[in-house]
């Protein structure tokens, strides 16, 4: 989708998920998507903010920047959980 250089290898990417997921203050949302339910943890790498959403079983479906994420949460109607370091308490 063109979210890294086609350099960047798939340690790269992994990076990013690990990184994002271990910042306490990263954002923890709920997301109803027809039938299932999903979850999303959104946060900030560099400059870039990033979304990554898991399934109900804990895998990741994908992890992505949005061109426009307070937009994109908005539209998918995501509910905010609460960051991590508070979901994790």
């Amino acid at each position: 989708m063109g979210h890294l250089p086609p350099s960047a290898s798939l340690e790269e990417y992994n990076q990013i998920i690990t990184t994002l997921l271990q910042m306490p203050e990263n954002v923890v949302y709920y997301y109803p998507f027809g039938q299932s339910s999903f979850y999303a943890v959104s946060g900030r790498i560099g400059a870039t903010i990033w979304v990554v959403i898991f399934n109900p079983d804990g895998v990741m479906e994908t992890a992505f920047p949005p061109t426009d994420p307070d937009g994109y949460i908005a539209r998918r109607g995501f509910q905010v959980i609460g960051s991590i370091g508070e979901v994790m308490e």
